[in-house]
């Protein structure tokens, strides 16, 4: 029986991937190193914030970044392939492109869960709060299953540039619509109006929704400065992960074709 994916791939590349500990500390530690800094500064006096405190909320923020960063580091493993000649063999075997492709985004996901896990982890440790367990356990749920959209952004890239700038060009557009989203700092006026057009504004909102049911917290993270109907980040979301997908399966397609010739 054919699966939807190729199983012994997976298990390849995600071995290949836990290999890279470099890669991995970064992936894991760098968002927890945010988190620790910013709550240090807007948390002290950790009030509550929907149905949870501040410390929660940096927490959810910094763990959509951590979730993004991951499935977008799958990039080098898929960069460094397309530099060996992988998808010369690709053209070469019954492995469909969709297939590859869930089967990397899988990958991603197994990555981006343990760097959300850590930095829960860490927040609990630093005072983060939520009213009840519903809420800590939907806002990991959907910060991980979201975080997958990312996963198809990447290696879209991947075949949009060449292969020693790929990663590095995906890494640098996740940390600026990081900020567009409001994951590092809130937004108001016109960033706010432009950045719910943006692809991480969704994911970004529709994960802090178990918290803030869609509410935008203003600057001085006492109160809220306007709100988002869920239909409305759901959308965002799916538009965007329909893009990322057409773009991954077309440009792999593409890029089979070219070097199998």
């Amino acid at each position: 029986m054919t699966t939807i994916i190729s199983l012994p791939a997976y298990r390849l590349d995600l071995a290949r991937t836990a290999r890279n500990v470099g890669n991995i500390v970064f992936t894991v530690g760098l968002p927890s190193v945010i988190f620790i800094l910013l709550n240090s500064v807007f948390a002290q006096d950790n009030i509550q914030v929907g149905y949870a405190n501040t410390s929660f909320y940096l927490m959810v923020s910094q763990a959509v970044y951590g979730g993004v960063v991951a499935t977008v580091n799958v990039n080098s493993v898929t960069a460094m392939e397309l530099r060996m000649g992988w998808g010369r063999q690709l053209a070469l075997t019954p492995l469909r492109p969709y297939r590859m492709l869930l089967g990397k985004a899988l990958v991603a996901l197994t990555i981006s869960a343990a760097a959300i896990a850590v930095l829960f982890a860490v927040g609990f440790a630093l005072g983060a709060r939520a009213d009840n367990l519903w809420v800590w356990l939907m806002s990991f749920v959907l910060v991980w299953l979201l975080s997958g959209t990312f996963a198809l952004y990447g290696l879209a890239i991947v075949h949009i540039f060449t292969a020693e700038s790929a990663p590095a060009i995906a890494a640098g557009g996740v940390v600026m619509l990081s900020f567009f989203a409001g994951i590092f700092t809130p937004l108001s006026g016109t960033m706010l109006t432009l950045a719910r057009f943006t692809p991480l504004f969704g994911v970004t909102n529709l994960a802090r929704w178990p918290q803030l049911h869609g509410s935008i917290i203003n600057s001085t993270f006492d109160g809220f400065a306007t709100s988002f109907p869920l239909w409305s980040l759901a959308v965002n979301v799916l538009a965007w992960t329909c893009l990322f997908a057409a773009l991954a399966v077309l440009l792999t397609r593409r890029g089979g074709k070219r070097t199998a010739r």
